[in-house]
């Protein structure tokens, strides 16, 4: 039995004096084929890669050189434009035709009257009566101020007004009487009734009252004064509208500081609304230097607001600034509106064409 065991454990156990069997030659190559199929399906993966790029290279290219020369062109036309124009940043081909046109520019409306309305005085806003849109006239109440100290010091002085004149009457009432008893005395010391010194002591007493009369004038007249003084300060709390307009802007409201400038603080309002005389409108535009010898004062010129295509309007030259933008060698030009329009705003970006006309005598043969 044990030695059975034996047998089959030796059966069993592995020969190592035995020489291992050598693989074959097609399991030796296996790795180096598939090394070699990977080399080749990257080195094909990478030939791709490479014709695609270099295609898209050569199209990016193409588009490139037609970008180009679309550019080229149009650099072309607009060198002719601004060669025709005279090169100025405004000054440029008309989209709108005019007939007898020698030169076309774009500026903006612009109005010669415009003003802040801000308050003579520090205080607090109580109402504002005009909103952003709303027509006044000239002198129209616009807001007003906390006026209460201010209505209190004129009371005041109204008060010592009465009090000033109320000495005057006593010292004329004064003075007339003590006039009637020098006149007493004197006719008493004539007839030997009365002695010198009582009369003597009169004419002072009349000397004193026509001081304190000369002195209660003063004070009246003192008073008036500083009652004028303090009705136009009470009345500054009411800020009214400088000229005929509209309210563009608005800039405060109630229950705010306004200040006539800036030292009150980061908090404190400066000007209560904007107001645009729309009758002071008129056309700014800048033309090139080189051309100054197409325009004159008074040319009559037609213009064309960007938000209207269809609708032309009438002008004349009003102004040629005389001086030079150094920076753009342009020259700014008025252009008066000769019919004015609800169209017409300020700000607003128009066109226009300086029309070929006769010049007036007066300026024939002068020289610009």
């Amino acid at each position: 039995m044990m030695n059975k065991k034996i047998e089959t454990l030796n059966e069993l156990r592995i020969d190592r004096s035995a020489t291992p069997a050598k693989p074959s030659l097609g399991r030796r190559l296996m790795p180096l084929a598939i090394v070699a199929v990977a080399g080749i399906a990257g080195y094909g993966f990478w030939q791709a890669s490479e014709s695609t790029a270099m295609a898209n290279q050569q199209q990016q290219q193409i588009s490139a050189s037609q970008q180009n020369s679309q550019v080229m062109v149009q650099s072309d036309d607009a060198v002719q434009i601004n060669a025709k124009q005279g090169g100025a940043d405004n000054t440029q081909q008309s989209s709108f035709s005019v007939n007898n046109s020698v030169l076309e520019a774009s500026g903006h409306i612009t109005a010669q009257r415009v003003a802040t309305v801000s308050a003579k005085i520090i205080g607090l806003i109580e109402e504002v009566y005009v909103d952003e849109g709303t027509a006044v006239e000239a002198g129209q109440a616009l807001a007003r101020l906390d006026a209460r100290i201010a209505e209190l010091d004129l009371k005041l002085a109204q008060n010592r007004r009465q009090q000033y004149q109320a000495e005057v009457k006593k010292s004329r009432a004064e003075i007339r009487d003590t006039e009637r008893q020098i006149k007493r005395y004197q006719s008493l010391a004539e007839q030997h009734f009365s002695n010198q010194s009582e009369l003597d002591s009169l004419r002072i007493d009349l000397d004193v009252l026509q001081s304190n009369l000369t002195i209660a004038r003063a004070n009246v007249a003192q008073n008036e004064l500083e009652v004028e003084q303090l009705q136009k300060r009470l009345d500054d709390h009411t800020i009214r509208a400088p000229f005929s307009g509209v309210v563009t802007i608005k800039n405060a409201q109630p229950g705010e500081i306004i200040s006539p400038s800036s030292a009150g603080g980061g908090y404190t309002r400066t000007g209560i609304c904007t107001i645009v005389d729309m009758s002071s409108l008129e056309i700014e535009v800048d033309v090139n230097e080189a051309f100054l010898d197409k325009i004159y004062e008074g040319q009559p010129v037609k213009a064309q607001l960007y938000a209207y295509d269809d609708w032309m309007f009438d002008g004349k030259v009003k102004k040629i600034v005389p001086t030079v933008d150094r920076a753009k060698a342009t020259v700014r030009v008025r252009i008066e509106i000769l019919k004015a329009s609800e169209r017409i705003l300020p700000n607003m970006a128009v066109r226009v064409s300086f029309i070929d006309g006769v010049r007036l005598a007066s300026e024939g043969g002068k020289g610009r």
